[in-house]
């Protein structure tokens, strides 16, 4: 007999808006499904530059779980996350985003999210970077590409804080309260520097780009994850 357990927390945060849904693991069948404007944009230090809130991108995501049925959250075992890729966030360790008894996510200490849409490197500032043996290339907007321009630009801000990855891996290490983010391989390789075939970093160029040492930043990857995956108590 199936267990009626048995349904699965999908949440997408898209570019302009956030999704949910709820699935039925065994059969696929959609149970419910919301969506929301997440509205997030803010003005950039640089001319070039497109951030988001992440505060307001989570509020998103906390206004459409809470039009889900109580019910079927209850008989929710996983939760499945996924969104738009290349982005970069950064904050700290041991002050992530807490979840309330409420169910509300507050504190918010992390900068702001930097899409894929952002233009601040240019043609010139992605030569000046160490060459990549991979197919895929740095492009202005990858998380490489964003955490290089800060380290050259706005290095009091890296020191601020000592974890970087995709909003995604923000918002499962609040929901499941770890330390250390888990980035998927596909969004590693979004971010430049990643070799797919050894699923590794390729350490020398990254470090020699982003001076991480200096910074004591760290990235974690997840090995052949298709989207992040964490099991949490709603």
């Amino acid at each position: 007999m199936e267990s009626e357990n048995n349904l699965s927390l999908g949440i997408d945060i898209g570019t302009t808006s956030v999704k949910v849904c709820v699935v039925r693991l065994n059969s696929e069948d959609v149970l419910a499904e919301y969506s929301s404007d997440s509205n997030a944009s803010v003005p950039s230090e640089s001319p070039a530059g497109d951030e988001q809130s992440v505060t307001k991108i989570f509020t998103c995501v906390e206004t459409c779980i809470k039009k889900v049925d109580e019910n079927l959250l209850a008989r929710v075992s996983c939760i499945g996350v996924c969104g738009q890729m290349h982005g970069c966030v950064l904050w700290k360790s041991d002050r992530l985003p807490q979840v309330s008894v409420r169910g509300a996510i507050e504190r918010f200490e992390t900068s702001n999210l930097i899409t894929w849409q952002d233009g601040r490197c240019t043609e010139e500032f992605l030569r000046n970077l160490p060459k990549t043996a991979q197919r895929t290339k740095i492009s202005t907007g990858y998380g490489c590409a964003s955490l290089a321009w800060l380290q050259k630009n706005r290095p009091q801000l890296l020191r601020q804080f000592d974890r970087a990855g995709t909003v995604m891996d923000l918002l499962v290490c609040t929901l499941s309260g770890s330390s250390n983010p888990v980035m998927s391989t596909h969004n590693a390789n979004s971010w430049g520097y990643f070799d797919l075939h050894s699923n590794q970093w390729e350490s020398d160029l990254y470090v020699r780009t982003l001076c991480l040492h200096n910074y004591r930043l760290t990235i974690y990857y997840a090995y052949m994850f298709s989207c992040t995956s964490v099991c949490v108590s709603l």
